[in-house]
């Protein structure tokens, strides 16, 4: 059994060899290297289980290379242009565990989902890690703040001071009115 996680889209056909053009959120492809096996599915859970695929399609990975967020992927029996337009606008997923950051490598972001935001200076809750966005510099996170309602922060290191695993929780020194020019 293999958790699947959601990463992208087939944004279109690349080539006349069976290439397929992602468009992934994130512009971080350090899993790319070490991917095998990905699924493809019509439907848009955020994880598929390979017990219980939900008309999910697994493929092996035969190449793939990098060009930012979009990368371009060659599939195991996906060999002309034909068969690539068909697998458009499907979801992308890879294996779980290649979305989990070992001991002194840089954080996925799915490791920080739920997390508590907690303000450093002042010791006080800001709100649970809901979601993530990008303003393409960087990566935001989207907390929901029952002070301030949903309000996006900046993940940036100058901002952390330390992450508990353990407790799930994240503590920052945010610049003072950041909260309030950054609801949602």
């Amino acid at each position: 059994m293999t958790l699947f996680r959601r990463v992208g889209k087939v944004a279109k056909p690349h080539g006349l060899t069976g290439e397929i053009k992602l468009h992934i959120g994130s512009g971080d492809l350090s899993w790319a290297k070490k991917l095998k096996t990905c699924l493809l599915s019509k439907k848009d859970p955020l994880e598929i289980d390979s017990s219980d695929l939900q008309g999910a399609q697994l493929y092996e990975v035969e190449k793939i290379r990098g060009h930012d967020d979009d990368p371009i992927v060659k599939l195991k029996n996906i060999n002309d242009r034909n068969a690539s337009d068909l697998l458009q606008k499907m979801f992308f997923y890879i294996p779980m565990e290649l979305l989990t950051s070992k001991p002194g490598e840089a954080l996925f972001l799915r490791e920080l989902e739920n997390f508590a935001v907690w303000d450093f200076s002042n010791q006080q809750k800001i709100g649970q890690i809901t979601g993530f966005a990008s303003n393409g510099p960087q990566d935001i996170l989207v907390v929901d703040s029952a002070d301030a309602g949903e309000v996006l922060v900046p993940l940036i290191q100058e901002f952390i001071n330390k992450i508990e695993f353990d407790k799930k929780i994240i503590w920052m020194t945010l610049p003072p009115g950041l909260l309030d020019i950054n609801r949602q």
